[in-house]
């Protein structure tokens, strides 16, 4: 797996970092049976704030998705927290509604995710790789970064135009035998741009993925103002 150089400036492996995560949410478990949900709660704070100086920082798409794995985690540990010691919602009440703002798409800096995945392919894939830049490379620099703005520009539509979004995109970027498709003053590098923007055409997934996440801040920032509003069951 791609490692992860922007993390504090160390490179990370993404599957030990999924692991570590993993590690925190039992040891959450195993304390809340112990009924020490104070420093259950300090240990969920200090992961949550790391997940978030993270997201905030530019990252590829590689690195977007495992971060969204860790958040899931995170916030599946919170709402056992919360399930477990309803009061921790109460005590905590000003911090949480604080780290629980839901901000739709921001939270997840997606034209970060796009910056770096534009610098990894320029690096990586064009620059340093011996067979490619012998040619010249502007074309699929253009090509993938006009792929980039068309695809910012779709992900801020709702939801509902994904589906046909992805196959749009898909007939327009997909690797293809059809010679009548082929730009023909340029057919190689038409088809060496395809073949690296292909491997991004999953980002309408990811997207959905981040306002599901989204959605699930909503609702345990929810959770909590019922808590401390003392709101009964009967009047949820």
């Amino acid at each position: 797996m791609y490692s992860m150089p922007s993390w504090q400036g160390v490179s990370v492996n993404g599957q030990y970092v999924i692991n570590l995560n993993k590690l925190i949410s039992a040891e959450i478990m195993l304390d809340l049976t112990n009924f020490d949900a104070d420093s259950d709660y300090t240990k969920w704070r200090n992961n949550h704030e790391f997940i978030s100086r993270v997201l905030k920082q530019d990252g590829t798409m590689i690195e977007r998705v495992i971060c969204l794995v860790v958040d899931d985690i995170s916030l599946m540990s919170l709402e056992n927290i919360l399930f477990k010691s309803p009061e921790v919602g109460i005590s905590h009440f000003e911090e949480l509604n604080g780290l629980l703002k839901a901000n739709k798409l921001e939270r997840y800096n997606l034209k970060g995710m796009l910056r770096a995945d534009n610098k990894f392919i320029d690096n990586e894939m064009l620059t340093k790789n011996k067979n490619i830049k012998t040619m010249n490379i502007d074309y699929i620099k253009n090509r993938f970064y006009r792929y980039q703005l068309e695809f910012l520009n779709r992900i801020l539509m709702p939801p509902s135009t994904f589906d046909n979004s992805v196959i749009e995109m898909n007939k327009k970027y997909k690797p293809n035998a059809n010679v009548l498709k082929f730009d023909w003053p340029n057919p190689l590098k038409k088809v060496l741009a395809n073949l690296i923007i292909s491997g991004q055409l999953n980002g309408f997934s990811l997207v959905k993925s981040m306002q599901n996440k989204d959605a699930l801040i909503k609702l345990l920032n929810l959770s909590i103002h019922i808590r401390q509003q003392k709101i009964q069951n009967e009047n949820i």
